[in-house]
């Protein structure tokens, strides 16, 4: 039995929303936990192991992303709209993604008063 075709679209449009929402969920427990651990206090190569965790979170978010975009992208040639929402959906989901891993980097880890 085939997916119907608007479960399908769903999903093609969908799917960098998803990845945005797994990487927002995943930064902040991963900052809570490694605060909690003191991951974001000990220094290796001049930055913390919790810094380099975020950024690789955020890196593989992003090729994520990017691949929905890729995706919408090679297939736009055909008569559907599908291929061009999933493309502008992933590259909103990517700044959005940015969006989330500024405060990430730019503030202070694990900073309490």
């Amino acid at each position: 039995m085939s997916a119907s075709p608007l479960r399908h679209a769903m999903w093609q449009g969908g799917r960098p929303w998803l990845i945005w929402a797994l990487h927002f969920f995943a930064c902040y427990v991963l900052l809570a936990l490694g605060c909690d651990q003191g991951w974001g206090m000990a220094q290796e190569h001049g930055t913390a192991p919790l810094r380099w965790s975020l950024l690789l979170l955020t890196a593989l978010a992003m090729t994520g992303a990017g691949l929905c975009v890729y995706s919408g992208c090679k297939s736009v040639h055909q008569a559907s709209m599908l291929p061009v929402i999933q493309a502008l959906s992933g590259a909103l989901a990517m700044l959005a993604i940015v969006w989330t891993a500024v405060p990430l980097w730019l503030q202070a880890l694990c900073h309490f008063n």
